[in-house]
């Protein structure tokens, strides 16, 4: 099946209709294309809200107290974007590491981060399809990146959401919601697209398609499939190989919905993916897309299987929402240590075999009002409310293999004492020529059960309130069996729970007609888990805490000029305590987590989008960021002071968009230019690597005619225009030989796309 690249979207832009960019678009009333031509003066456009389900209720985003980027689906179509993750550098004050595999990603919120690469246990922010949760909890795993294609938006919410949506969003998260069937109308959507990428000897060819039809009495279908491929750019020189990180990938899904009656509705959601990528995307260099120093490809498959059963009542007063839901998810990693890397003579190659493996449940009821409550006591009236009981079982396993392949001497003996590699007796240069060295198997049980309420309520005519809090018990199980040449050197069992209540507090000031302030205090936590460990070590301890932050946040929300201007600040400050940190031990074998001291973090978020004239449409949003360690602790690079900063989080991040919009005839021609930069910062609490500043510009052009059968669009995009090259992120192993990955070159990439 075809697979496909997350990172590479963040470039490779094609457009297509009613091109937008950040979360706004044009909102043009027309009746014609011509009569658009001829009345294009006179026509208002504005900045369109996108409403969201942050709140697990459908909900302007400007109505909501907490710091939220949300990107319209349509608007995700016409940046060409191929997945959900392609909108994060748009969003200030975020940051995305490259690991791997696009699947392999580390997201960074505000500086919440200790580490530059995915390490096992849940990730500092969220990943969600619709209220899926798709990251582990536990072990080690990655983090799907849905396909962008016929989603309804994708939102950014920053700031710890364990009220409403639990452990796994510890500094905020990332939310794919799809298109639901409609039972009223019949659409369809076809698209064709192929990118051309310097530096490659292969093109990436892209195709998909949407189909929504209603089959009568309140019942409708929908199902979308994409398939892409994305060329790749690494080579190596030593054995000849090209296009290294050379990837493909499927997604499907399908969508009912069955309105029963008036107040009674099923909706059913099946997801499938499946991505592989032929090797890591990183270079032993950071000038040249290219390595010399593996023996054989570190392939990377990631597939996903996700389905939702929701059942909806609408009564007078209120309305009941159940869902359950399952994952089924697969993550396959190998990793080929190079013979140089390990700093012995030639004739050494090292391999790694991982497989993280993950079913989950989630069941979920909540009870919504659907009108201001009323009671003869005065403090429970006009409350608009939720009440919700959530259940969440996480089933993990990991197994990982190292094996050593060696090359014999003239003698017979070995080139190298794997006495001095292994921490086990009795390895000496009379081993056999191939073995299998380490072997270890981790078992991980994550349970979370919560009750959770939000309530909002009008003081006055000016002052609004929100209070929320979700009462939790976390749970897990673990056990883990490691063999070193077959011989059981560590077989362990333990269990750990963990249960607390995370508040949250806002209050919002309305200033005037589209203007108001507000200010928050909400608290979030991540799951706690066990250890792989994979040598026998008793330093390393067998599992790790959970870790918490308090998030205090205070905002203006401005919509101007009839919604022509909008102006969003946001100002913050995060305590963070237990934090969880990655370590590695001193063989270099075990990656593994331990809490240790606390960190804060500080700083600010612009966003303002303009309509400057009926054909010119301008945003621009930046942050800064100071996230720093808030006590002194040890950790594998050694003594961290308090005043540390925090790896890969740049003091400035920004972006920018400028679009023009007319038309011709019938024909509706956009052409736009975009701006990403993301500061210099560092890949490691002790600053072993500096990660550069850089700059990503884009160049679009679309021509769609809506008056022709089939709609049809076409956009050019050239991503990384001034083709940039450097890196975003470096690895640096305990050998001392950095692993470097690479921003994308330059590329070209053309979109076809019909619509009816």
């Amino acid at each position: 099946m075809r697979k496909m690249i997350s990172n590479l979207t963040k470039k490779q832009i094609s457009l297509t209709v009613t091109l937008a960019f950040g979360a706004a678009s044009f909102s043009i009333a027309q009746e014609s294309a011509q009569e658009a031509k001829a009345d294009q003066s006179a026509q208002a456009r504005v900045i369109e809200e996108v409403v969201v389900t942050a709140t697990k209720r459908g909900k302007s985003e400007r109505d909501i107290p907490v710091s939220i980027d949300a990107f319209n689906g349509d608007d995700l179509t016409a940046k060409g974007a191929d997945g959900a993750q392609s909108v994060l550098l748009s969003s200030p004050g975020v940051s995305v590491n490259q690991y791997y595999s696009p699947s392999f990603v580390q997201i960074q919120v505000r500086g919440t981060t200790t580490s530059n690469v995915v390490t096992a246990g849940a990730t500092p922010v969220g990943a969600f399809l619709d209220d899926i949760p798709l990251a582990n909890p536990s072990l080690f795993g990655a983090n799907p990146n849905i396909d962008a294609f016929d989603l309804a938006s994708v939102e950014v919410l920053k700031g710890p959401q364990g009220t409403l949506f639990g452990g796994s969003t510890l500094a905020g998260a990332l939310r794919s919601v799809p298109n639901e069937a409609d039972p009223e109308n019949f659409s369809a959507r076809l698209f064709a697209s192929q990118i051309s990428i310097e530096n490659s000897d292969t093109k990436g060819n892209s195709h998909g398609a949407m189909l929504n039809l209603p089959l009568g009495a309140g019942l409708a279908v929908r199902g979308m499939i994409t398939s892409r491929e994305n060329p790749g750019v690494v080579d190596d020189v030593r054995n000849g190989q090209k296009d290294l990180d050379y990837s493909e990938s499927e997604h499907w899904r399908g969508m009912l919905t069955w309105a029963l009656n008036d107040r009674l509705t099923i909706k059913a959601m099946v997801h499938e993916a499946d991505t592989e990528v032929d090797d890591i995307l990183y270079t032993d260099n950071p000038d040249r897309l290219e390595r010399s120093t593996e023996d054989g490809l570190s392939p990377t498959v990631s597939e996903l299987s996700a389905k939702q059963l929701k059942f909806e009542y609408s009564a007078d007063v209120f309305s009941v929402v159940a869902a359950t839901a399952t994952l089924d998810k697969v993550d396959t990693s190998s990793l080929a240590i190079d013979r140089v890397a390990v700093g012995q003579q030639p004739g050494i190659d090292l391999y790694t075999h991982q497989v993280a493996q993950a079913d989950a449940e989630t069941h979920e009821v909540r009870v919504l009002s659907s009108e201001l409550s009323s009671s003869r006591f005065a403090i429970l009236d006009r409350w608009e409310w939720l009440l919700g009981v959530f259940a969440y079982k996480s089933d993990q396993k990991a197994a990982g293999t190292l094996t050593v392949h060696t090359l014999p001497l003239l003698d017979g003996g070995l080139p190298l004492d794997l006495a001095g590699l292994l921490p086990v007796d009795g390895i000496s240069n009379s081993l056999a020529l191939s073995l299998t060295a380490l072997n270890n198997d981790t078992f991980a049980l994550a349970k979370e059960r919560a009750v959770y309420f939000d309530a909002t309520r009008d003081i006055g005519e000016t002052w609004e309130l929100n209070i929320g809090g979700r009462f939790f018990r976390q749970e897990f199980s673990g056990a883990v069996l490691t063999r070193v040449v077959g011989i059981t050197q560590n077989d362990s069992e333990l269990d750990n729970s963990t249960e607390g209540f995370n508040p949250k507090l806002a209050v919002t000031k309305h200033l005037f007609d589209g203007g108001s302030v507000y200010a928050s205090i909400t608290k979030g936590f991540r799951f706690g888990g066990v250890n792989i460990i994979v040598e026998p070590n008793e330093e390393i301890p067998p599992f790790y805490d959970s870790d918490e932050l308090w998030n205090y946040e205070v905002g203006l929300r401005t919509d101007l000029f009839d919604n022509r201007l909008r102006f969003d600040l946001t100002a913050y400050y995060i305590d963070w305590s237990r934090i969880q940190i990655s370590q590695r031990s001193e063989q270099g074998l075990s990656s593994f987590i331990e809490n240790g001291g606390s960190a804060k973090s500080q700083g600010a978020e612009v966003n303002i989008k303009a309509i400057l004239t009926e054909n010119i449409y301008f945003t621009v949003a930046g942050a800064y960021t100071d996230a720093r360690t808030a006590s002194a602790f040890m950790s594998e690079l050694g003594p961290i002071s308090s005043g540390s900063r925090l790896p890969s989080t740049p003091y400035w991040t920004g972006s920018s968009s400028l679009e023009y919009m007319t038309y011709f005839g019938p024909v509706n021609f956009t052409a736009g230019l975009s701006w990403v930069y993301q500061g210099e910062s560092f890949n490691d609490l002790i600053q072993t690597r500096d990660i550069p500043a850089y700059d990503l510009f884009s160049l679009n052009v679309a021509l769609s005619a809506m008056q022709w059968p089939g709609s049809p669009q076409l956009g050019i995009n050239v991503a990384n225009l001034t083709n940039e090259q450097t890196y975003n992120n470096v690895l640096s192993p305990i050998n001392g030989v950095s692993d470097y990955f690479p921003i994308r070159p330059r590329s070209i990439s053309m979109q076809l796309q019909l619509e009816f």
